[in-house]
């Protein structure tokens, strides 16, 4: 018996996280409910950039030749990464993703758009101190105290 092979359905809309560090985007998806008969061999991740386009993450969502990325159907972006070109994302946007599962015999359609993270504060070094000031030395003399 011969059975056909077809693409797969498309994958369910992903979930966007932000990690516990607030410094990367978490994005898990599920697998199509129907591979198209063989293995699925890989994803195709997309955010959505600030200018309302897509564009591919091939860095850190890998779907493609990362096998961590492929059987764990998810992948995190440092927020960084999201903050510069081509996606151009700012503080307090929601990360939107899609995703397209494929196989041996070709892509799947787009899955639903997913949200859910919204851009962290990104970290920032604090200033040095200004106007600092000398206290009198304690009377043990091994402690120095400034204020400001």
């Amino acid at each position: 018996m011969i059975i056909a092979a077809t693409v797969p359905n498309q994958p369910g809309a992903p979930t966007t996280t932000v990690d516990s560090s607030q410094n990367n985007i978490i994005i898990d998806w599920s697998l199509p409910s129907n591979t198209g008969g063989v293995d699925i061999t890989g994803f195709r991740i997309f955010i959505e950039t600030s200018s309302s386009t897509w564009s591919q993450e091939t860095i850190n969502c890998d779907g493609i030749n990362n096998s961590a990325v492929i059987s764990g159907r998810t992948c995190t972006i440092p927020a960084n990464v999201l903050r510069a070109s081509p996606f151009s994302l700012t503080t307090g946007t929601s990360v939107r993703a899609k995703l397209v599962a494929f196989n041996i015999i070709g892509d799947s359609a787009e899955s639903q758009i997913g949200s859910g993270a919204v851009m962290p504060i990104p970290p920032t070094v604090p200033s040095a101190p200004l106007n600092l000031e000398r206290n009198e030395l304690t009377t043990s003399q091994t402690q120095v105290v400034f204020t400001w």
